[in-house]
């Protein structure tokens, strides 16, 4: 059985940027009506942003992309940026990092927060690590190189036209000292700002803080566990994993197996490998319920499948 060390990682904050309209109810007659009758480019960008998040229609990328299409051919900010993201992606389009990133940037430069944070995450995490220039290489290529005082800079300005999720990203930047002086007490307060600002993958960063007494903070497992809480119910993976964990081993909560496995498969259902793993134990050791091998010998398989775990490989 593995020695049981709850490995506190970092996990970018690459959150979906947020909508600077999210908060509006948005009617899909009454914008699809002025998309289509009074050719309205915001209308067409509503329409789309409606498709790809599902809200009063069956959630479609490719209809997403179509409409984000029209507004961008009116100059959509917007549109250009989320269509973009698309590319990034490949969703509901063929991924095209090249088209992401000319969509993205033409709303960035024009002070478009959310394409801001996106370049953010092209020079900090997309981006193909730089090279040594010979005679003919890069000669034709805009791609951009991993650069992480160009992904702070970004986070910078998308932070200050109103992208908290940006804010998430800074505070990996200064726990790991990327780009930037390490500073545990910067990224705290980062994390913080991400986290008024509804940045759920902060929230596991910031529990992280709590859990080991950094960035200033004293040791706190019950305020790490609320704010794993809130992200777990949220579906973030990690801290759904997080949350079994604790439970699993007792810390900072009475050590209860059933509430353990009930986290362990709501992040197991997202292939979460670690999950699995623990899932295998409580099956295979009976642990809160009655054993399981098959079960177990199921989720050990998944496990091994996904992580290559030498211990999950062996008990499959």
């Amino acid at each position: 059985m593995k020695k049981l060390i709850l490995i506190l990682c970092l996990f970018f904050s690459v959150n979906t940027p947020i909508f600077a309209d999210e908060n509006q109810e948005l009617n899909y007659k009454d914008e699809y009506r002025k998309a289509t009758i009074q050719n309205d480019a915001e209308a067409q960008f509503h329409v789309g942003y409606m498709y790809e998040k599902g809200i009063e229609v069956e959630q479609s990328y490719t209809k997403a992309a179509q409409w984000y299409e029209k507004a961008v051919k009116q100059n959509n900010e917007n549109a250009s940026v989320y269509l973009g993201s698309l590319y990034l992606n490949g969703l509901g389009v063929t991924q095209n990092l090249d088209k992401a990133k000319k969509l993205i940037e033409k709303g960035a430069l024009n002070g478009n927060s959310s394409g801001e944070f996106y370049m953010g995450l092209f020079y900090d995490l997309i981006a193909q690590k730089p090279r040594a220039k010979g005679i003919e290489s890069n000669l034709k290529n805009d791609a951009i190189n991993q650069n992480y005082i160009m992904a702070r800079k970004w986070y910078e300005k998308a932070l200050k036209h109103g992208e908290p999720a940006a804010a998430g990203n800074l505070g990996v930047l200064y726990e790991a000292g990327r780009g930037v002086k390490q500073d545990d007490v910067k990224a705290r307060k980062y994390y913080e700002q991400a986290v008024k600002g509804n940045a759920i993958v902060s929230n596991n960063n910031l529990a992280n803080f709590y859990y080991l007494g950094k960035g200033g903070l004293k040791q706190d497992y019950v305020k790490g566990r609320k704010l794993d809480e809130k992200a777990a119910k949220k579906g973030y993976v990690e801290s759904q994993f997080k949350l079994g964990w604790l439970y699993f081993n007792g810390n900072g909560v009475k050590q209860d197996y059933r509430q353990a496995k009930k986290w362990f498969e709501l992040a197991a259902e997202q292939n979460h490998g670690e999950s699995q793993y623990y899932l295998g134990l409580i099956y295979q050791q009976g642990l809160g319920r009655e054993k399981d091998i098959n079960t177990a010998k199921h989720y050990f398989k998944l496990s091994c499948q996904n992580t290559g775990d030498e211990d999950a490989c062996q008990l499959q």
